[in-house]
């Protein structure tokens, strides 16, 4: 498989003061849902206080929440498999990892590993991050997950996990 390496170009359109790219018919936030303090409930969201360069984390469930809140909503399975497929045609929905790094600088995904239900604490920052999508299925959840030089475009990991969340407008 071919290894893209520069970031293709999309529109940026601005909406109710939020930046997004627009990518396969969606408009894609250009940053991570980030709510306020008092939501950060250490339970189902939350923060590293030593690295808080890596934004907020959140179990499946609450990022779907906090997304709607904002008028936004959390990709489903489908709609990441489309985003990835627009950014890299080479990037298939079902396949196991795959080398690349045009959808995370597309993006601006960070690698902000992830907050671990049990025992809790946060592993592999820096190294790889964690997007959720919006479908649950039992206790676990769909995700998106990359390094710094491959993508895994659809795994699934347990909903109380905290990972990061990249919204859509809808």
């Amino acid at each position: 498989m071919k290894n893209i390496t520069e970031a293709p170009r999309f529109k940026t359109v601005m909406a109710d003061g939020v930046e997004y790219l627009e990518i396969a018919g969606l408009l894609v936030c250009k940053t991570d849902l980030v709510v306020p303090s008092e939501h950060v409930d250490g339970e189902f969201v939350h923060t590293d206080p030593e690295h808080p360069e890596y934004g907020q984390y959140f179990s499946l469930d609450a990022g779907v929440i906090h997304a709607r809140y904002q008028g936004l909503a959390v990709p489903t399975p489908d709609e990441w498999a489309d985003i990835l497929a627009t950014i890299n045609p080479e990037i298939g929905p079902k396949g196991g990892w795959q080398d690349d790094v045009s959808v995370r600088e597309t993006l601006g995904l960070k690698l902000a590993g992830l907050r671990y239900y049990s025992p809790a604490g946060f592993y592999n920052q820096g190294t790889h991050g964690n997007y959720w999508a919006s479908s649950p299925t039992g206790t676990h959840g769909y995700l998106v997950y990359l390094s710094a030089t491959q993508a895994l475009p659809a795994s699934n990991a347990n909903r109380a996990n905290g990972f990061s969340v990249r919204c859509l407008k809808k």
